[in-house]
């Protein structure tokens, strides 16, 4: 079953809430789990529906914060 990225998100929400935890712990205190989805969808991941997910949520626990805010600040 191959899924659309609106389910791929919905998926990975666990892992994206988890980020945002250690976003706001490491004073980004205004990046969502939005801002982190965008940085990884725009940014990282050329077509994540064919990624596996254990490489996604790797991704999304590993990215730099630096990164994602200054993605965000753009």
């Amino acid at each position: 079953m191959k899924l659309n990225l609106e389910e791929l998100y919905d998926l990975l929400l666990p892992a994206l809430e988890t980020k945002e935890i250690q976003l706001r712990r490491n004073d980004y205190l205004g990046l969502t789990k939005n801002d982190i989805w965008d940085y990884l969808v725009n940014n990282v991941w050329e077509e994540p529906t064919k990624i596996h997910i254990n490489k996604l949520v790797s991704d999304i626990i590993d990215c730099d914060n630096s990164l994602i805010n200054s993605y965000k600040e753009m």
